[in-house]
């Protein structure tokens, strides 16, 4: 899956990682930040739900910017709702609502979905990009468990039928168990489905998933360079080595 100069799916996983808080205050200044580390980093996230306050159109506008600095890099466009582990407060409507205008307005390259919104509103969101021929993260998150195998197998068999482009799945692990599931569930998955799938094991005892994940299966995995966005995240330049050991 070829996104601006990446290829998905092939070779090791791609990194990504996420604007800060402050990003949309100077994103000129952040992307001198991040510059220092572009080696290290593949793909750009705009960690959207960080600039909840901005109405609408001043939040379009700060996307833009964001997108206009960091010109030469994929960028993923997320809104990463309270539900799902974020600082989104949004109503599903209101989420509805922005996401469309993003997928209009804004030159993304993808657009992660939180899957389990509302079957209808993903089903639109999903067509709309596709018309706007904007790769479609479909995701799911629980920062309080991991699921069964089996819920993650069907989720995973979902999220490729409803047609996503990437299937994206993260979640807090209780004992190594789950971290292993997670990544049971990855390699199983891709066989199925393709080079598509992303598996995170969250905190300190899925930090394997970040690190090694690609020999599992994930196509993506998610660091940092400015600040961590999820538990468990490891800084890009890390990342960067030890997915060498795997050339």
């Amino acid at each position: 899956m070829q996104v601006k100069n990446i290829e998905l799916g092939t070779g090791a996983p791609k990194i990504v990682v996420s604007t800060s808080k402050d990003t949309h205050h100077g994103a000129a200044d952040a992307a001198r930040y991040f510059e220092q580390f572009r080696e290290s980093f593949d793909i750009l996230e705009i960690r959207a739900d960080y600039f909840d306050e901005l109405q609408d159109d001043a939040h379009i506008n700060a996307v833009n910017e964001i997108i206009q600095a960091f010109s030469e890099c994929p960028v993923i466009y997320t809104y990463r709702s309270f539900r799902e582990g974020g600082d989104g407060r949004r109503s599903k409507e209101d989420y509805y609502a922005l996401l469309k205008r993003v997928i209009e307005e804004c030159s993304i390259d993808l657009v992660d979905i939180e899957f389990l919104t509302d079957e209808d509103i993903t089903a639109d969101l999903i067509d709309r990009a596709g018309k706007r021929e904007v790769k479609v993260l479909l995701s799911n998150h629980d920062f309080t468990r991991t699921p069964l195998i089996e819920e993650m197998q069907k989720l995973l068999y979902r999220m490729d039928r409803a047609g996503g482009d990437i299937l994206k799945v993260a979640y807090a692990p209780q004992n190594e168990n789950d971290t292993l599931n997670v990544m049971s569930v990855v390699a199983s998955a891709k066989s199925a489905v393709g080079s598509k799938i992303v598996g995170i094991s969250m905190g300190e005892t899925g930090m394997i998933t970040r690190l090694a994940g690609g020999t599992f299966g994930s196509c993506m995995t998610y660091g940092y360079v400015a600040e961590t966005a999820a538990p468990g995240q490891v800084h890009a330049e890390k990342i960067r080595q030890a997915l060498s050991a795997y050339e």
